[in-house]
């Protein structure tokens, strides 16, 4: 019996399993990472390779990540790029996370069957993955998102931004308050102070 190749086998699972499906709805492949844009909206769908694979085994996980451009702009000072990393975005989970909180990660190794993960992957992401970042499209959805987990928003100022945007204004404002009497309470240093100040002058 020929020796399996798992980087090959993990290759193969991206081409013919998880590259047509993102194609059908509309996203665009760049290495490991494929996005797409509706208006100001750009979505990214991750998958992470776990830096400790070896000829014998090899794991992956899939992340994804949602951003509003413009307040991306205004988190950044810059446009947002047109290739945007996950952990870049507004926000940001492991999928995994999305619907039972925790970690999966998908594993390639002697024991595993190709035939059957490939099925278990093409069900994850039609069943799962694209409802999810079809459904979050709509950048009305997200309040739900940002006040349900911490790690959904990958800081705070990101969540400030969107349930101003999108949510209620005054709750926006309490979240900047209460960040801000954190900071003082705990001594932080003082860059943090600087940005809650900027937002609270740039809103008002």
């Amino acid at each position: 019996m020929s020796e399996r190749n798992f980087k090959e086998e993990f290759d193969d699972i991206i081409k013919n399993v998880i590259a047509p499906i993102f194609k059908e709805k509309g996203f665009k492949k760049y290495g490991l990472n494929f996005h797409r844009e509706s208006g100001e909206i750009i979505q990214v769908f991750n998958i992470q390779r776990n830096r400790y694979n070896t000829p014998t085994y090899m794991s992956f996980v899939f992340n994804v990540g949602i951003e509003d451009k413009g307040l991306f702009k205004k988190k950044n000072d810059r446009e947002i790029s047109k290739k945007p990393k996950e952990y870049e975005c507004g926000i940001r989970s492991r999928f995994s996370n999305v619907k039972n909180n925790e970690e999966q990660w998908y594993l390639l190794n002697k024991k595993v069957n190709l035939d059957d993960l490939k099925k278990k992957i093409n069900k994850e992401i039609r069943n799962n993955v694209i409802p999810f970042l079809d459904k979050n499209i709509d950048p009305k959805n997200w309040i739900s998102l940002v006040n349900s987990r911490k790690y959904y928003v990958n800081c705070i100022f990101s969540k400030f931004l969107i349930i101003l945007k999108y949510g209620d204004k005054r709750k926006a404002h309490k979240i900047l308050r209460d960040y801000y009497q954190e900071k003082i309470k705990k001594k932080q240093p003082y860059g943090y102070l600087d940005d809650i100040k900027k937002y609270a002058q740039e809103f008002n």
